[in-house]
């Protein structure tokens, strides 16, 4: 027909990974070593293995194994170099047959780009699993389209609904599952590639799913596509001042206050609309390292302190810039208000930008005399200075580069309005902001750095940087901050350590209007109430009880020391 209705849809960030030329040529490169070395048989063993039990449970290395082995996961594990192999596994082969038959498992296929790169670089056959119908639709038409149709299966499940012919659980039912239907793999896949992974890195449940698959559809030698991942952070300053409407502008600092929440959200800080919108206060610091090969340790939840010295070569600089600023800004106010016009603004020290060459002056191109260009030229400087002076803030900071002056006047303005002086005025830290490594294999690294471009790397559009609003506090230079950070393997997140120095308390005076032990009720009551809710959906009893013990606290609230209009509209709500 020449309509029909739209059975499937993209969602906008498929076209993100799509587009990421970096992503999709560091998962091609992994992918085709890993394929090779399996087929053949040989190579490098993975730098990783994890040890399991006969039952195929992983087992978590003892601290007094000295194996290669386990000093091999330990050492990946702290993001050093492995030690070099004995001798004796030097050239390790493995225990399947050369020129074998490779099974991939995709986790997350979407569009099926790396089931194809998979079977592009020599997979016989590539099962992808993806939990989105309409995704699956559009996969397979991709699939098809491209003729791997043939090498290519992708189906509609989420892999921890999927198992292997071999599991235990088939064995009474003769290898088929308890509804009849044949279990989704016939063997153990000889690798896994995956991308399940958000800006946070585990916010989509990848330390889980590669768990399960692992355990239940991967051959113990299997290769993982990325081999482990590594997070920093770095505690910054992201503030907001004001927002312009026409030609008048609102001041909304006071909202800073209220921008703290447990979850972290995607910001790109390398873009041009947010790179002058944050300062960084201490240099970034390896916080978590994962190494995938080690599922059931990655499975524990983990907290650590890490300490954070703020960055002298940073603070320092704007600090000094800003409280300058603020006096020559006090002082543009009184030349305007028609004082103190003669005053010559402060050149302003902050760091200065490249250097540009400098370009000989225009030859002038009117009739004037040559006699008088000195006298013009004296005129044209006068004309130039009382303009400067009618400009306003922008005669202020003395340098060529426009754009280096805007970033320092939007870096000032978000810091907190106390008084200022020359002695390093106080920094504000209200976000952590963190990013990750992705080892794909012993070779490829993919980054999510805001710093990649400087360092001469690239990061694609697929992954941002992932940002966590704290309480905001006070910090000066030199001082260590110390922060809380802590996975419960679905996301990470940070706070700030409380101040044990009693001369520190002032730090969190004014700022921010944020209650611990109050959170720490809510998020109480919200597990109170959310199994409450599932109490009396479950049992009738259990809703007569609570029905009954609502219509007591609404007739009595004072013996329980409940608000009356709280009590009585909790009683109507149970019984509505």
């Amino acid at each position: 027909p020449s309509v029909r209705p739209r059975h499937a849809y993209i969602p906008k960030w498929h076209y993100d990974m799509l587009f990421d030329s970096q992503r999709n040529d560091a998962y091609e490169m992994a992918l085709k070593r890993s394929i090779a070395s399996v087929r053949t048989g040989k190579g490098l063993r993975p730098l990783a293995p994890a040890a399991v039990d006969a039952n195929g449970v992983d087992i978590v290395d003892d601290p007094r194994d000295n194996s290669w082995e386990a000093r091999a996961r330990r050492a990946v594990r702290l993001g050093k170099s492995p030690p070099p192999p004995p001798p004796r596994i030097a050239g390790w082969t493995s225990d399947k047959s050369a020129n074998q038959e490779v099974l991939v498992l995709d986790v997350g296929a979407g569009t099926g780009i790396l089931s194809m790169l998979a079977a592009r670089h020599g997979a016989d056959k590539v099962i992808g699993c993806e939990q989105s119908l309409h995704m699956c639709d559009v996969g397979e038409e991709c699939e098809v389209l491209n003729g791997y149709a043939t090498q290519c299966l992708l189906l509609n499940k989420d892999v921890r609904r999927m198992l292997c012919k071999d599991d235990p659980l088939l064995e009474k039912t003769g290898g088929v599952k308890p509804d009849g239907t044949a279990p989704e793999l016939e063997r153990r896949a000889d690798v896994l590639v995956y991308e399940v992974f958000d800006s946070g890195l585990i916010g989509e449940g990848a330390l889980h799913l590669v768990h399960h698959a692992r355990s239940k559809l991967l051959t113990k030698d299997a290769r993982l596509v990325p081999m482990g991942a590594t997070v920093y952070a770095q505690p910054i300053c992201m503030r907001t001042t004001t927002i312009n409407c026409g030609d008048e502008s609102f001041d909304v600092s006071c909202t800073n206050r209220y921008r703290w929440r447990p979850d972290y959200e995607g910001i790109e800080l390398g873009s041009s609309e947010h790179s002058s919108s944050w300062i960084a206060l201490a240099e970034p610091t390896e916080v978590f390292t994962f190494d995938f090969y080690e599922s059931a340790l990655n499975m524990q939840p983990l907290e650590r302190l890490v300490t954070f010295d703020v960055d002298p070569n940073t603070c320092e600089q704007i600090g000094r810039a800003r409280s300058k600023l603020a006096r020559l800004m006090r002082e543009q106010r009184e030349r305007e208000d028609g004082g103190h016009k003669e005053k010559k603004p402060e050149k302003v020290d902050v760091p200065p930008p490249p250097p540009k060459e400098k370009k000989p002056p225009a030859e002038r191109l009117d009739d004037c005399d040559t006699d008088d260009d000195d006298d013009d030229e004296e005129e044209e400087n006068k004309e130039g200075e009382e303009e400067e002076d009618a400009a306003g803030f922008s005669s202020t900071i003395q340098r060529e580069d426009a754009d280096f002056e805007a970033s320092v006047k939007a870096a000032i303005s978000r810091l907190p309005p106390d008084e200022l002086d020359d002695n390093g005025p106080p920094l504000v830290c209200n976000a952590i902001a963190f990013w990750f490594e992705l080892h794909m294999d012993e070779t490829t690294t993919l980054t999510t750095s805001p710093y990649a471009a400087s360092k001469g790397n690239r990061k694609g559009p697929t992954w941002q940087q992932a940002v966590q609003f704290v309480e905001e506090r006070a910090v000066r230079v030199g001082q260590d901050l110390e922060v809380r950070a802590k996975h419960d393997t679905y996301g990470i997140s940070f706070e700030l350590a409380p101040v044990v120095d009693v001369s520190d308390f002032s730090s969190d005076t004014g700022i921010p209007l944020f209650d611990a032990s109050w959170d720490v009720d809510r998020q109480r009551m919200e597990a109170v109430n959310g199994n409450l809710a599932r109490a009396v959906v479950q049992s009738p009893l259990e809703f007569r009880k609570c029905a009954g013990a609502a219509v007591e606290l609404a007739a009595r609230p004072q013996d329980f020391e409940l608000d009356p209009q709280h009590a009585a509209r909790f009683c109507q709500r149970m019984l509505s």
